[in-house]
């Protein structure tokens, strides 16, 4: 077979895969045709290349081609059938390019699988054969389905070993899980009633049960009305006097304030494209007052109650880590990131405070005050808190398993904050890990879960502060053993 034929089986091939999956099933649009334009250009320079009077040898063509459907194969499997992610579809974007890039070591194994061919050895031409055959097999699995290949298989089994079975693994004697509700729901912390403290929420679609935070009973529930939608971007506060639901953001999520019956209160959308990316009620300076703090493309904001903006920080496509009210030991923050640099601390005022350094593996989370310094905790196969001169206040290990939550937890009033971790394995891997730690870096409590948790942090009304467990069958409060609550009786007023 000449090399015009050569490179015109394998356009083709590349090309049915790109038209196959770009157009079947969408109706034809201008955008759509120009990204499709974009996908053929591998395999237009496929087709021009066999047709070179330069080009006589048709076996670096034919590794060429079958390296770049190898790749188109894989990119197109890991978005259209085995996606990881809500980005997935990313992939496509960059996909020509990396056939493209693939045409040259593919055209050189093509031609050692040519000269192979020449000898007329039957072993060599079968051996040259396989081995061709399974790299571009390897190719392929690994760009559309990496976690099946012998590799990935066993750094799971490594991890699910290190991390073993779901147990206690510390401190089994020195705390209890208390179940507050197995109602399957969203479980919030609010404050509605306008004073001290908070109340635990199970939302769903059709109200909200509260639950006192102390002695962990039923204290009411709020119906909403048939034209409220409650979903992973809604939470409550209070305004006004009245409970109102807050559309968070994230994703094309709208960032707005709704009544319980679902009529709009108002929105923020400053820019006309996209919507902004959070916006999050809180009372910072603890006065009963709640502001909101907002995220959109270009800024970070303060906005009073009624939607109007108090003080906006520019800011490229920040992303809003953390909220930390006013403490007797440490002003209120306001911590918030653009991709890759550090993240940037205000207060309730808008007065910049500094920046924490955070490395380009490092997540941020939540800020905490660890033991009477405040400061931030990222990391990733680590916990680290970093504070605002730059300092590791602290670090904790985690690998093989990575970070995914963190708190500092004060149960009593007097006594220094406790740091909880919540750490996940490995893609593939299905154990959690909890990990309580004291002020002197002491682990206090160690869990290893075999489903998805969250850290919920509560409120007391006495100024302590209680962790919960959120998970799909329940919510829990973590708790010493001898903690007596005192009772409450008193109904939401809102």
């Amino acid at each position: 077979m000449g090399p015009r034929r050569v490179s015109t089986a394998f356009a083709l091939l590349g090309g049915a895969l790109v038209l196959g999956t770009n157009l079947s099933g969408a109706s034809p649009s201008v955008p759509a045709l120009v990204f499709t334009a974009w996908a053929l250009v591998p395999y237009a320079a496929l087709w021009a290349a066999g047709r070179s009077r330069r080009l006589l040898d048709p076996w670096p063509l034919a590794g060429a081609g079958g390296a770049g459907v190898a790749v188109e194969a894989g990119v197109r499997a890991s978005v259209f059938l085995f996606p990881r992610g809500s980005t997935a579809a990313l992939a496509l974007l960059f996909s020509p390019a990396l056939v493209l890039l693939v045409f040259l070591p593919g055209a050189l194994a093509g031609k050692g699988l040519g000269l192979a061919w020449r000898t007329g050895r039957p072993a060599l031409r079968a051996a040259a054969c396989v081995a061709f055959g399974a790299a571009l097999a390897v190719l392929a699995v690994a760009l559309g389905r990496p976690d099946v290949l012998p590799t990935a298989v066993a750094a799971r089994r490594a991890a699910l070993k290190a991390i073993g079975e779901p147990r206690v693994v510390a401190g089994d004697d020195a705390w209890r899980k208390v179940l507050v509700s197995a109602t399957p729901g969203w479980h919030l912390a609010v404050a509605l009633e306008g004073k001290p403290g908070e109340d635990l929420a199970v939302a769903g679609q059709r109200g909200a049960d509260f639950y006192d935070a102390t002695n962990l009973s039923p204290k009411g529930r709020v119906e909403f009305g048939p034209g409220l939608r409650w979903n992973w971007f809604s939470t409550l506060t209070r305004v006004g006097g009245r409970a109102v639901v807050v559309r968070t953001g994230g994703g094309y999520s709208e960032t707005e304030v709704r009544e319980k019956d679902g009529s709009l209160v108002w929105n923020h959308h400053p820019d006309a494209q996209l919507p902004p990316n959070a916006l999050r009620p809180a009372d910072l300076e603890g006065a009963g007052a709640v502001a909101f703090y907002a995220a959109s493309q270009s800024a970070v904001s303060r906005l009073g109650a009624g939607g109007k903006t108090v003080w906006s920080r520019p800011m490229n496509s920040p992303q809003l880590v953390a909220l930390a009210p006013r403490t007797r030991q440490a002003t209120a923050w306001i911590a918030a990131r653009e991709y890759g640099r550090p993240v940037r601390i205000w207060d309730e005022n808008g007065q910049a405070l500094g920046d924490i350094p955070a490395g380009p593996k490092e997540d941020a989370f939540s800020v905490v005050d660890w033991p009477v310094i405040r400061g931030l905790v990222v990391g990733r196969e680590d916990a680290r808190v970093a504070g605002l001169d730059g300092r590791t206040l602290f670090r904790f290990p985690l690998s093989p398993m990575t970070l995914i939550g963190a708190e500092s937890v004060r149960p009593d009033p007097d006594a220094k904050p406790l740091l909880a971790l919540l750490a996940a394995g490995p893609r593939g891997v299905p154990r959690w890990r909890l990990v309580l730690l004291d002020a002197a870096g002491t682990t206090v409590y160690d869990e290893v879960y075999g489903a998805p948790l969250r850290l919920l942090k509560v409120r007391l009304p006495g100024g302590g502060e209680s962790l919960l467990l959120s998970s799909a069958d329940g919510l829990r409060a973590l708790r010493r053993p001898e903690r007596t609550p005192f009772s409450s009786t008193e109904k939401p007023g809102f």
